[in-house]
């Protein structure tokens, strides 16, 4: 606690530093866009055996997540606590690589083996996941419905392959390309706020605005995604001028969610009332 380490944050209403306020608000954007549209979760849901068993998996989902995700940052803070009092020569300056140090050089060697290959296999699980749903969505929503809608079950696996391959090899080199970052999960949230808006924006007009017109929302999307790339720009490589987005990078994604929502719900008003006339 004298450390700060079960501190929430700046109070305060800045959401130009990353603090209570930034992180609640990323939190909510980020889990809706989890639950709603991320292919990692939805393809899950849609291979339970009924609606009511998918059902049922989404509630366990959302009531799990904070306390697993305490547990997970108990870990680190419980590493803290222990090289704060046990000073160790050698150990490494970022945060990611002290876990890994500790399971090297502090737990029994028969113990080690274990919890090694427990993190790979879940780092193994939580990778295929992600290159099955995106070689998923390339073959079924782009090849199938834009390049050959004829294509049988075999043509259709060779694609998935491909694909999965294709994602693999990017996956790789955005992994090596971030490998001086201070920590992965700061790089991850950027991440994910920056691509998430535009697919929550759209989920969420397509929900709400039932009869919002196709043109219309691929109108919203488009301007929601030129603001997301405006944003994003200006922080990676304008930073400092005066046309630079002037909140916090994770907010770049809830920024881009309302800007599509908000064109949605005016084009939407505006469509209706050519309608009246």
């Amino acid at each position: 606690a004298n450390e700060k380490k079960f501190a929430l944050g700046s109070l305060d209403a800045d959401f130009v530093i990353q603090g209570f306020w930034v992180i609640f608000i990323f939190g909510i954007v980020e889990n809706l866009k989890n639950f709603s549209v991320d292919q990692n979760y939805i393809q899950r849901f849609l291979s339970a055996p009924s609606e009511a068993e998918a059902r049922r998996s989404l509630w366990l989902g959302g009531l799990l997540y904070i306390p697993v995700s305490a547990l997970f940052f108990l870990i680190g803070t419980a590493l803290f606590v222990y090289y704060l009092h046990v000073p160790t020569a050698g150990l490494p300056e970022k945060a990611d690589q002290v876990f890994p140090y500790f399971i090297v050089h502090e737990l029994p060697t028969g113990l080690v083996g274990l919890v090694i290959a427990g993190v790979l296999a879940a780092g193994m699980s939580t990778l295929d996941s992600s290159l099955n749903s995106s070689a998923t969505v390339w073959t079924i929503d782009f090849y199938k419905r834009l390049l050959n809608a004829d294509a049988d079950d075999a043509k259709q696996v060779r694609i998935i392959r491909i694909a999965t391959a294709v994602v693999g090899i990017i996956a790789t080199l955005a992994s090596l390309i971030m490998i001086n970052a201070k920590t992965a999960l700061d790089v991850w949230w950027k991440i994910s706020a920056i691509f998430g808006g535009g697919m929550l924006g759209l989920f969420l007009i397509a929900i709400m605005l039932a009869k919002l017109q196709s043109i219309h929302a691929l109108i919203a999307t488009i301007i929601g995604v030129v603001f997301v790339a405006w944003a994003t720009v200006s922080k990676v490589w304008f930073s400092g001028a005066a046309w630079e987005f002037p909140m916090h990078a994770m907010m770049i994604g809830v920024c881009g969610t309302l800007v599509i929502v908000g064109i949605g719900f005016v084009l939407n008003l505006y469509s209706q009332k050519i309608q009246r006339l």
